[in-house]
C-alpha cells in the first residue's frame, strides 16, 4: 500500500526468491509507482555494491521475466497500491 514520504525507502529488501537456477516472473495486476529493481549482481555475490540492471514500472497486464539468480527488490509506492503476482519457474 502507498506510504507517505515520511516513511518512504528507495528500495525494500534486496533478495533472490530461490537459491537455485530458475526464471523469475512478475505479473503486474495494477498500475503503480512502486518499481521493481533488478540488479546485475547474482546470488552468492557481494550485495554491498549493487549495480542496477533494469527498473520496471508496474503497469496493469505487464509481465517481466528475468534470471532468478539476479538480486532484485521492489520499491514502495506513494500514489496507489502495488499489486503483483510472483512466479518462480524452476528450469
Amino acid at each position: 500500500f502507498p506510504v507517505t514520504i515520511k516513511f518512504y525507502k528507495e528500495r525494500n529488501n534486496v533478495h533472490v526468491d530461490i537459491p537455485q537456477s530458475h526464471i523469475a516472473a512478475v505479473y503486474y495486476v495494477t498500475d503503480s509507482d512502486g518499481d521493481t529493481i533488478i540488479y546485475d549482481n547474482v546470488y552468492g555475490e557481494d550485495v554491498t555494491s549493487l549495480k542496477r540492471h533494469k527498473t520496471v514500472t508496474p503497469k496493469a497486464g505487464r509481465m517481466v521475466f528475468f534470471d532468478g539468480s539476479r538480486y532484485h527488490c521492489s520499491s514502495q509506492p506513494t500514489k496507489s497500491a502495488r499489486c503483483i503476482i510472483n512466479f518462480d519457474l524452476i528450469v
